[in-house]
């Protein structure tokens, strides 16, 4: 398992940053095993113990430079739990694509059901929040942070699908966005209003309409 995640993330091109620290959390726990031997009986008592133990968190560097982890005193909830089972899944998929794994190989994780999920809080910034995030982002040290937060809230857009956008993908001339991977699969048009229009614009490179650069690069 520990050389399967080795080489899986050394290919992973895709933007879950938690990935890596997902599967590592595996290795600890059943590294050694092969990946083929893995049960469904193995992944059932790796999910009892990420449900009840709880997690660790990044709490810096000790005097020689070495990572120092915490751990927390809540235990992780059923979104949580659900991306470590997501991860695992990943990459037995990888490796049989990959022939890691014979193409016939059913992966475990198939047989594993789910965590309920809550839905979550749903809030939304009042007048004066609003004002004050906006105002904060322009006092930013990186210029594009008032633009992409004022995307965010006036087309409703994830952060992926924002930080995904490339020139090419923007109509400055109808005020649009496409959107070609989302979340569902499915194209989509984001309406640009005209403050994001007239951000847009001291940004833009003289090729916007055929440039591959990404809008919000670093």
């Amino acid at each position: 398992l520990e050389e399967a995640v080795s080489l899986y993330m050394a290919a992973y091109t895709g933007r879950d940053t938690t990935r890596e620290q997902r599967l590592a959390v595996w290795v600890r726990m059943m590294g050694d095993n092969p990946l083929q031997a893995l049960t469904i009986e193995d992944v059932d008592r790796g999910m009892a113990l990420l449900s009840s133990e709880a997690p660790r968190v990044y709490a810096g560097l000790d005097a020689d430079d070495n990572p120092i982890f915490k751990r927390k005193g809540i235990k992780r909830c059923g979104s949580t739990l659900n991306r470590y089972l997501t991860a695992l899944a990943a990459l037995f998929t990888w490796a049989r694509k990959n022939r890691v794994l014979p193409r016939t190989h059913e992966s475990p994780t198939r047989h594993i059901d789910k965590m309920p999920e809550g839905r979550g809080r749903v809030r939304y910034l009042n007048d004066d929040e609003r004002s004050r995030l906006l105002e904060a982002c322009r006092k930013s040290a990186w210029p594009r942070l008032y633009l992409v937060v004022l995307m965010a809230i006036t087309t409703g857009a994830r952060k992926g699908e924002l930080l995904g956008l490339q020139w090419k993908d923007l109509d400055l001339d109808r005020g649009e966005a496409i959107l070609h991977d989302t979340k569902n699969g499915d194209r989509r048009i984001l309406v640009l209003i005209e403050p994001v229009m007239q951000e847009l614009i001291k940004f833009a490179p003289t090729d916007a309409r055929t440039s591959q650069a990404l809008v919000f690069r670093s």
